[in-house]
C-alpha cells in the first residue's frame, strides 16, 4: 500500500485586494519544489485582474538551496517587467542566512525591516549561522 507524503512545500496564496496579493511559502524552497512556486506566480500575473504588488512570505520555508534564491530573483526580474512589485515581507532565518551566503541581499527585495533583514547571527550573537485564511492551498 502506497504511502501518503506530506507535501514538500505548500504554496497558500490570499489576494484580499485587487491590487495585492501575497504568496506565503511553508517547507523546502529547492530546485524539485521552486517550479510549483513559478507556476503559482505565473498563474497569478496572467489573471485579467492581475495585482500590481506580490508579497511574499517566506516565514515557513525550512530549507532553501541557491537554485531556489536564482529562481526567486529572476520571478522578481520578470514580474517587474510585467508591472508587478514583488517584496519580500518576511523570511525564516534559514532563507536569510542563503540569501547572505549567496550576498544577495542587495538583489532581491527584502522588505527593510530591521528585524528582517538581521542573519541569524546577527540575532543572536556567538551562534553563527545556521543556528489571514488564505483564499488557495497548493501542494
Amino acid at each position: 500500500m502506497p504511502e501518503s507524503r506530506e507535501p514538500r512545500l505548500l504554496i497558500t496564496q490570499h489576494q484580499p485586494a485587487r491590487a495585492v496579493a501575497t504568496v506565503a511559502l511553508t517547507g523546502e524552497l529547492d530546485v524539485s519544489t521552486s517550479s510549483d512556486l513559478r507556476e503559482t506566480v505565473s498563474l497569478l500575473a496572467a489573471q485579467p485582474a492581475r495585482p500590481v504588488r506580490l508579497c511574499l512570505d517566506l516565514t515557513g520555508v525550512t530549507h532553501c538551496d541557491n537554485a531556489s534564491l536564482y529562481t526567486l530573483l529572476g520571478i522578481c526580474q520578470a514580474l517587474d517587467l510585467t508591472g508587478i512589485t514583488v517584496t519580500i515581507t518576511a523570511a525564516s532565518p534559514t532563507v536569510l542566512t542563503a540569501v547572505h551566503h549567496h550576498a544577495l541581499e542587495k538583489r532581491l527585495p527584502i522588505d527593510a525591516a530591521p528585524h528582517r533583514l538581521r542573519s541569524p547571527a546577527q540575532e543572536h550573537p556567538g551562534t553563527g549561522p545556521g543556528a489571514g485564511s488564505p483564499d488557495s492551498a497548493r501542494h
